[in-house]
């Protein structure tokens, strides 16, 4: 079984980000789940999800033998059609971290970047993201996102965390 990282469900599908990037698996039957598809990219490690059925927005990690690893890397899939998705595009960020965790509300991509704290692109125009800018903090794991406030578990897995609260309503000078 591959180690699973993050999972984002939607009303009949389940992303699930695991050690070999993106499955979609159809819950319609919920006792009775049918794996639809399997994607990644090469040495992906799949972290955190989200998907609206028509895109996946993978947070993917690189292992030690690709030149960019360090460096948080999202990987966008076309997965409208659910038996057929397709790498669409992937991100690099300008920042060293992991990328652990990604979230979308509205026309923004947010990225829980590890060391390289919190990451917005704007995703109007679909290939070609534009990075919006950054807000540092000790070890960005997890996000929620409600409207123009994002919160954060900041802090490793295995050690004691603390809640951020960040208004990223002007993304240039997040507080």
């Amino acid at each position: 079984e591959p180690l699973v990282k993050g999972v984002f469900a939607t009303t009949d599908r389940l992303y699930v980000a695991d050690e070999h990037g993106l499955r979609i698996v159809d819950v319609t039957q919920p006792a009775t789940p049918v794996l639809l598809a399997a994607c990644g990219r090469g040495q992906t490690f799949g972290e955190g999800v989200w998907s609206d059925d028509a895109m996946a927005y993978v947070a993917a990690n690189y292992d030690e033998l690709v030149p960019d690893e360090g460096y948080p890397a999202i990987h966008v899939f076309d997965v409208s059609d659910p038996r057929q998705p397709y790498l669409f595009i992937e991100l690099v960020a300008p920042v060293r971290g992991r990328a652990a965790d990604v979230r979308v509300q509205g026309r923004r991509l947010y990225v829980g970047a590890e060391g390289g704290g919190i990451l917005i692109y704007d995703i109007s125009e679909s290939l070609d993201p534009v990075y919006l800018g950054a807000f540092k903090t000790s070890f960005a794991n997890k996000l929620c996102v409600v409207d123009d406030v994002v919160y954060v578990a900041d802090g490793p897995p295995e050690g004691a965390g603390r809640l951020v609260v960040v208004d990223a309503s002007d993304p240039t000078d997040m507080r």
